[in-house]
């Protein structure tokens, strides 16, 4: 509720901030949206401080043993309910 207590601080943010405060393309936001915490509201997508440090999360990559291994820590209920997607990306060729 902190960023509520802030004058003039937004709530929810959309692409174009959301990406500026994770530093990648708003392209990579829009392409993998049904794999990351978001807020829909109607047709606008909105991303909150938690969503964003759930994003950052879900892309840790911490070295174990010599090797490279990915942690996803289940923070909340909503990241331990995420599922991945059934379709599978095509490649350039």
């Amino acid at each position: 509720m902190r960023a509520l207590n802030q004058v003039g601080a937004q709530l929810h943010v959309d692409y174009t901030e959301a990406a500026r405060r994770l530093g990648v393309p708003e392209l990579w936001l829009r392409r993998r949206i049904h794999e990351l915490p978001h807020r829909k509201m109607g047709k606008h997508v909105r991303f909150t401080q938690a969503d964003l440090e759930l994003i950052s999360d879900m892309h840790s990559i911490r070295p174990s043993n010599g090797s490279v291994m990915h942690i996803v820590e289940a923070r909340s209920e909503s990241l331990a309910d995420l599922k991945p997607v059934a379709h599978a990306r095509r490649r350039a060729a």
